[in-house]
C-alpha cells in the first residue's frame, strides 16, 4: 500500500482503513446508501437543470465542476465512454457511461446535434456554472443533501 495514494472503497465492517502514516490526516466519506441514492433520484426527475448533474456525477464520480462543464464531444454514446480532461488535476480520464447516465444523456441530446460539438451537455450554458453550484448548495433546494 502506498502511503497517501491508495483509495479505499468501503469495507463490509464500516470500519476506515488504519492510518498509513504520511503524516497528514485522513478522511473518509461515507457513501450513499441505495435509498439515498434513490431518493435522490426521486427528488430531481421533475428538475431538468439539476437532474443530469446529479444523475451525471452519481454515475461517473465526476467532480460537480467537471459535470457543469460536460461537453458532447467528450460523450461517445455509441460506445458508451466519456472521456474529459478533469479541471482539478489535468488528467484525461475515460469513464464507461451506466446504463442510468446512458438514458439520461439520451433524453437531454438535442436531435440536430453533431457528434463532435463542443456544445454544453447539461441543460444550460457552461457559462452559468456559478449558477449550477449555487443551486445544488442552496439549503432551500429540496435536492441540497451531504452524506454523513
Amino acid at each position: 500500500m502506498q502511503s497517501g495514494s491508495t483509495a479505499y472503497a468501503p469495507v463490509s465492517s464500516g470500519d476506515p482503513p488504519d492510518d498509513t502514516g504520511s503524516g497528514t490526516e485522513t478522511i473518509f466519506r461515507k457513501p450513499f446508501t441505495p435509498e439515498e441514492l434513490k431518493a435522490i433520484v426521486d427528488a430531481a426527475r421533475e428538475n431538468d437543470f439539476l437532474r443530469p448533474i446529479l444523475i451525471t456525477g452519481m454515475c461517473t464520480a465526476m467532480r460537480r465542476g467537471d459535470c457543469c462543464l460536460l461537453k458532447w464531444k467528450d460523450v461517445d454514446l455509441a460506445r458508451r465512454f466519456i472521456t474529459v480532461k478533469t479541471n482539478k488535476t489535468g488528467q484525461t480520464v475515460s469513464i464507461p457511461i451506466f446504463p442510468m447516465l446512458y438514458d439520461e444523456l439520451v433524453r437531454i441530446r438535442p436531435k440536430e446535434l453533431a457528434d463532435n460539438s463542443g456544445s454544453s451537455a447539461m441543460p444550460h450554458r457552461p457559462q452559468s456554472f456559478r449558477l449550477c453550484k449555487r443551486s445544488i448548495q442552496e439549503k432551500e433546494n429540496p435536492l441540497a443533501f451531504t452524506s454523513g
